[in-house]
């Protein structure tokens, strides 16, 4: 009888633990459905990025897309996860449109000799990438002047930055640039061609 009630008390903990993570995220409204958030899991071994698509009294139930998380690490996608309400207690949540900012900073490195013209690359890159990301920005932008209402925001630059840094290997551009935070991977890979196009046309 001591082990039965041993076991009904820990189950129930988890059970009563899942309902008051529900009323956490209901009350604190950080994650609800709809948003596109990452959650690490198992200490961090495991990564899951998705759309949560409900929210039930003991668990978060997301469908995972295909994003650099899932081409990186886990190279599936597709799935429904659940996920026990507690794991708000113990485990970092990353929104990626909360309060509808809808946009992240990506970044795209390259590497070049250290002979390159290093400046004109800087150059073509930050033009296309200013040039490709003006919707972006606006949106951004608008957003986050909404945001400063609630949070303590400071200054910030929403404008691409590329940044030089020199490496072992080579000259390292560092390209940021704000991406629809649904898409990035496809924003990443449209932009990673057309600085590849430029470069090369550089070089004939």
């Amino acid at each position: 009888m001591g082990f039965i009630s041993a076991g009904i008390a820990i189950a129930m903990k988890d059970w009563f633990m899942n309902i008051f993570g529900w009323f956490v995220i209901m009350i604190n409204g950080n994650i609800k459905v709809g948003d596109r958030i990452k959650m690490y899991l198992q200490n961090g071994n495991v990564q899951i990025v998705g759309d949560v698509i409900d929210i039930t009294l003991t668990r978060i139930v997301i469908y995972e897309d295909v994003t650099y998380t899932t081409y990186h690490k886990n190279r599936r996608a597709g799935r429904i996860v659940f996920i026990p309400n507690n794991v708000v207690f113990n485990n970092p949540i990353f929104n990626y449109t909360h309060k509808r900012l809808a946009t992240v900073w990506d970044g795209i490195d390259i590497t070049l000799t250290f002979d390159s013209n290093y400046k004109k690359a800087v150059d073509i890159i930050k033009n296309i990438l200013t040039n490709q990301t003006k919707r972006q920005s606006a949106a951004t932008k608008t957003r986050m002047q909404r945001l400063k209402i609630e949070y303590n925001f400071k200054s910030y630059n929403l404008e691409p930055r590329v940044l030089t840094l020199i490496e072992e290997n080579g000259i390292r551009i560092s390209a940021w640039y704000l991406v629809i935070s649904t898409s990035p991977l496809i924003y990443r890979s449209q932009i990673s061609g057309e600085i590849l196009d430029a470069l090369l046309k550089e070089k004939t």
